[in-house]
């Protein structure tokens, strides 16, 4: 089953794309996308999160297609908000 879940953020859609890109390609994850939409994937120990997200006015909305079965879907939405979009 999917994660979907919306965090809003301040600032502009392309600055938050910018920041999310290098925070996920510096820890050897993988992002491909824009100021209006993408793919990434973030190593976990031995597992990883995969998903797509799009960007709407000032809400960022992410749906992880792929999840270690111990992660639950508000660890990572707590995960992206602390370390990915600096929102919290």
């Amino acid at each position: 089953m999917d994660c979907t879940f919306t965090i809003t953020f301040e600032g502009t859609a392309s600055s938050l794309s910018n920041s999310i890109r290098q925070k996920i390609l510096g820890s050897n994850g993988q992002f491909s996308g824009d100021e209006s939409a993408g793919n990434f994937s973030i190593h976990v120990l031995a597992a990883s999160i995969e998903g797509a997200y799009t960007i709407d006015g000032n809400n960022l909305n992410i749906t992880v297609s792929k999840k270690p079965f111990f992660l639950s879907c508000n660890a990572i939405k707590d995960y992206v908000e602390q370390n990915l979009t600096g929102q919290r």
